[in-house]
């Protein structure tokens, strides 16, 4: 019985490890994803913006 009862603590102790870990290598990844997409954006407004400035005036933003 006693047995029994550490290795179930065990399984939750891996298992809660797990759980912290992912959730940190979750939210790492979802930051990373959040700043390339902004990123990306971001330099496609300046590149339209550089389009614009290059490009004649006649042509409207």
């Amino acid at each position: 019985m006693n047995e029994h009862k550490s290795h179930h603590m065990v399984i939750g102790i891996i298992t809660g490890i797990m759980i912290a870990v992912g959730y940190q290598v979750g939210k790492a990844l979802t930051e990373e994803l959040m700043l390339s997409v902004s990123a990306a954006l971001a330099a496609g407004w300046i590149t339209r913006r550089i389009g614009y400035a290059v490009a004649p005036s006649s042509r409207s933003s």
